[in-house]
């Protein structure tokens, strides 16, 4: 959780004191819990709070407005941290990210019990790291280790898990035509987007925000662009004229046709390339599993 700013209670306090303290304002903490920020689409679960009274503050601003102020933002920071996973640092938060893909694997929950997972998960290794830094270290040094060598393997920990998926063939084939169209349409725009983002942005916390406002200016520019490109050319080949219109129409189909595709390839090479590596180093993949186990044994919990 980023230090909040002054202004959300400096405009309470403004509007509660100007209306002698009859507004019955109140300020309400809302947690966005995403399951990837920077991606498209990612899962996300709303989380609202306590509601937060402004006059409770009374006595308080009428003593000392600027001690009140900071009271009231302390108080909203206080609720929003009980809502949101709030980590200590960046570290810390790629650790618990890594142990989350692991418990949920493991044992799949809804979002809101898988919020209340990690954020227990999350008090007991901040309870480890003041209690014993050298075993927290370790510790984390371990899951790391098991996530680069799978990551070097070219599998997911969804495979050493033992688990499969259903990027089938036949489905992965039959739907190969529209994937390919849906690519063509979407691929250079998304392209764009994050080369974008990532040259006028170096902090990774802001990448939703730049990649929304960047594709809610290009995107439909490209689409367009594309859509006439469509029509001419069908206009030179002598096509019916609704081909640009049934192109354009056909946009966001394609859109989600091509990500689940994508995910069901992916998902198939990971199962496949666990499947070679069974037969072919079976030590590898049991060492992996041994870890596995020893990560979720060592788990606090």
């Amino acid at each position: 959780l980023r230090k909040l700013k002054t202004g959300t209670a400096r405009i309470a306090f403004a509007a509660e004191s100007a209306n002698n303290w009859q507004l019955g304002l109140t300020i309400l903490p809302v947690g966005l819990n995403y399951s990837d920020p920077t991606q498209f689409r990612s899962d996300l679960l709303k989380v609202f709070g306590e509601y937060i009274p402004v006059a409770k503050f009374r006595e308080a601003y009428e003593a000392d407005p600027v001690n009140a102020v900071l009271c009231l933002t302390e108080a909203m920071e206080e609720g929003l941290s009980r809502i949101i996973i709030d980590c200590e640092d960046g570290q810390q938060d790629e650790l618990l990210r890594r142990l989350e893909v692991i418990l949920q694997d493991e044992k799949p929950l809804q979002p809101t019990e898988q919020l209340h997972r990690s954020q227990q998960v999350l008090a007991r290794l901040q309870a480890w790291k003041g209690a014993d830094m050298a075993g927290y270290d370790a510790f984390s040094t371990q899951v790391f280790a098991y996530f680069e060598k799978i990551k070097s393997l070219k599998i997911s920990d969804l495979q050493v898990n033992g688990q499969k998926n259903n990027g089938e063939v036949i489905q992965l084939a039959t739907a190969s035509p529209l994937f390919v169209l849906g690519y063509l349409t979407h691929i250079l725009p998304t392209f764009l987007i994050g080369k974008i983002t990532k040259a006028i942005n170096g902090d990774f916390h802001w990448i939703p925000t730049f990649k929304f406002a960047i594709g809610v200016l290009l995107y439909p520019i490209f689409i367009w662009g594309q859509t006439w490109l469509v029509g001419t050319i069908a206009l030179h080949c002598g096509w019916p004229f609704w081909v640009k219109w049934a192109y354009l129409l056909a946009v966001i189909p394609l859109g989600y046709t091509t990500e689940w595709w994508l995910k069901q390839w992916k998902l198939w090479r990971q199962n496949r390339r666990a499947a070679a590596l069974r037969s072919n180093q079976p030590i590898d993949i049991a060492g992996l599993t041994n870890l596995r186990q020893q990560i979720l044994s060592s788990i606090p919990n």
